[in-house]
């Protein structure tokens, strides 16, 4: 008889309750979140200001031969291309301190909260299934609360002054990018639609494989004696592979996004 697994009977809705109950990881990291808000700040001002800088140096200063004046905005956007891996550097250390921080005390609640449920719960849910949410959601929690947060951040702040200053040197210009930029979201909504299902496939996976070594790993004893080592040697592999491979697949259309 197959046993019933309750996620594939239910489905996770995020509401607003569930960022309420986020929220409060978030206490005591006042001054982490300003001082990344105000690194993400200065670091989408400097990288919009580059192409303005390296503009005008090819359209001024490289036309008028002026050998001084080309050094002049080289020198600049030499200062404002360091300063901006400086800030984003740092942005990136505030940022991972608070997230992993802030996972661990999620990992925490979680565990005290597992370690309170009855028999039952181990019963319909494996230990590698059990390893897969404390451990890869974390990661993937910790992801949000760093590099991913901060992008979409960025993203949004220099799409904002883009369109600005594309407004401010070609309004026609501006205007056709933004009647077709339409098509581009509604690719992008159907491009992480199809993601998302592969997402929760590569958790299984990873749930698959954890699962399989705790059981595994146990019975090396006796394998060795039924001389079956090899054979569990090599389902391994193959659930390895299959995982290592589907991982590659998200990477490449992650990256073509």
């Amino acid at each position: 008889m197959k046993r019933e697994d309750p996620e594939e009977n239910t489905k996770s809705k995020i509401s607003s309750s569930t960022f309420k109950r986020i929220l409060v990881f978030f206490k005591g990291h006042e001054k982490a979140i300003i001082l990344a808000v105000l690194a993400v700040l200065l670091t989408t001002v400097l990288n919009a200001a580059l192409p303005l800088v390296f503009r005008e140096m090819v359209d001024n200063a490289i036309p008028s031969k002026d050998l001084n004046l080309v050094f002049k905005y080289a020198s600049f956007y030499l200062v404002l291309l360091i300063l901006f891996g400086i800030i984003q550097y740092f942005e990136m250390i505030i940022v991972g301190f608070m997230g992993i921080d802030i996972v661990n005390k999620i990992k925490n609640v979680m565990l005290k909260h597992i370690m309170t449920l009855s028999i039952s719960f181990f019963d319909k849910l494996g230990s590698g299934r059990l390893i897969s949410r404390k451990e890869s959601d974390s990661q993937k929690l910790f992801m949000l609360f760093s590099s991913i947060g901060l992008s979409l951040l960025n993203g949004s702040l220099n799409i904002i002054i883009a369109v600005s200053i594309m407004l401010f040197t070609n309004v026609k210009l501006t205007m056709f990018v933004l009647a077709i930029s339409p098509v581009y979201l509604l690719g992008t909504y159907l491009i992480f639609s199809k993601m998302r299902p592969m997402f929760r496939k590569e958790r299984e996976l990873y749930a698959t494989i954890v699962n399989f070594l705790s059981e595994h790993i146990k019975a090396i004893p006796l394998l060795r004696n039924l001389n079956n080592l090899d054979w569990s040697i090599n389902k391994f592999n193959i659930m390895n592979e299959e995982k290592r491979w589907y991982e590659f697949k998200i990477y490449i259309l992650e990256q073509s996004i």
